[in-house]
């Protein structure tokens, strides 16, 4: 009883460090949405395409972090910015972003059309969709590659700080290039956007093909992280649907704030279990429910605060704007919907994992792709059915 209790504290202080980290910087791109709701009223496809974006953006990004973290590790990259290295990989990664995103934009365009949706003309959606995640990207990966050498040569534990940092980052600055894309956009003619488009995609695919050809890592790359990261994009798209068939609601409500913390948050907690349990499975080859509930409960109440503190974050950045806050209605859906996900895929994560490993499948491969792709889909799903339901309760 002692140790668990032990257990609880250790879990408990270790996961309300990481995810308050997550909200301080989610925060700000919940209130960017809040910002930019009339843009989201008008094109409700964009609540479709931005959670696409993300995710796609997430599953190419990431890697290409941990892959330069591991190269510096075992001597392959030099411990320097300027390098052949870094330049190889992110060009390379850069042209894979742009090919992602097409097939993204295909995605997100039958998303919308199924649910009869409006989207912008197909031209304008494409640039759009093109802009916000090569400039994303384009901004952000030589920050992040500078933080990894830096932190690497000062003899930092590199793998724990950039890779959430970047995320965040990365989450932060989508919406305002995106919205800075549907601004500069409208001033282009139709042949202009295509134009640059087709020349971008056109580009990105030479580019791969000589890429490949010279590395032979740039085709495992192909082969394994293009079809992830596509799927789990449409996955996170599908999810924004629930948001985009009201974005009315979801916007004067200020729920649309909350989502983006509360995507995190749900995957943050799901990955940590998941974490623990294939530890547990690689130590003991076997892990009980009853083993890992306290270090759940423990993130419960880490995720719980954390909700707390994003809502309250995101309404004073909201009033002292002269913005709309998050509504309490939004409030209690954002908590709820936070807890239910992270409960649940909490326990597909404990069921998972043990299902993958007694085929001989590493957990980490499989189950932290999918718990990722689940959260993104049954947040916002779960996010605006609660919102419902308070909303009539409440009356609002």
């Amino acid at each position: 009883m002692v140790r668990a209790g032990r257990r609880f504290k250790r879990a408990l202080g270790a996961s309300l460090t990481s995810l308050l980290a997550l909200v301080l910087i989610e925060a700000f791109t919940g209130y960017e949405l809040i910002y930019f709701r009339t843009g989201l009223v008008e094109m409700p496809s964009l609540l479709i395409l931005l959670p696409a974006l993300m995710a796609m953006r997430g599953n190419i990004n990431g890697p290409y972090i941990l892959r330069l973290i591991s190269s510096l590790h075992l001597g392959r990259a030099e411990a320097r910015f300027l390098s052949r290295y870094n330049g190889f990989w992110i060009s390379t990664t850069l042209s894979l972003m742009i090919v992602a995103t097409f097939l993204v934009y295909l995605g997100t365009i039958g998303i919308s059309a199924a649910l009869g949706i409006q989207t912008p003309p197909p031209e304008e959606f494409l640039i759009i969709a093109l802009l916000t995640s090569s400039l994303s990207f384009s901004i952000a990966a030589p920050v992040m590659t500078l933080a990894t050498v830096l932190l690497y040569r000062g003899g930092y534990q590199v793998s724990t700080i950039v890779p959430p940092v970047s995320m965040s980052l990365t989450d932060a600055l989508t919406p305002v290039i995106l919205f800075a894309s549907v601004e500069l956009t409208q001033s282009l003619s139709r042949w202009l956007k295509l134009g640059i488009s087709g020349a971008m995609i056109a580009v990105a695919a030479i580019a791969l093909y000589l890429a490949q050809r010279k590395e032979r890592g740039v085709r495992k790359v192909l082969g394994e992280n293009l079809p992830v990261a596509v799927t789990d994009a449409l996955i996170s798209g599908s999810g924004g649907s629930f948001l985009a068939r009201m974005p009315g609601l979801v916007t004067r409500t200020g729920l649309v704030a909350a989502v983006p913390g509360l995507n995190c948050l749900v995957g943050g907690v799901a990955g940590s279990v998941a974490s623990g349990v294939s530890v547990r499975l690689h130590l003991s080859g076997r892990v009980r429910l009853g083993e890992v509930m306290g270090e759940v409960a423990a993130f419960l109440v880490s995720a719980a605060a954390s909700i707390g503190v994003l809502v309250a974050l995101v309404s004073q950045l909201a009033l002292a704007t002269g913005q709309v806050p998050v509504s309490l209605p939004a409030a209690m859906a954002a908590l709820s919907a936070g807890l239910v996900s992270s409960l649940a895929l909490s326990l597909v994560a404990v069921w998972m994992s043990g299902l993958v490993f007694r085929r001989g499948i590493d957990p980490e491969n499989v189950v932290f792709p999918t718990l990722t792709a689940l959260g993104d889909f049954l947040t916002p799903m779960a996010s605006v059915t609660l919102l419902l339901v308070f909303c009539g309760v409440m009356g609002y």
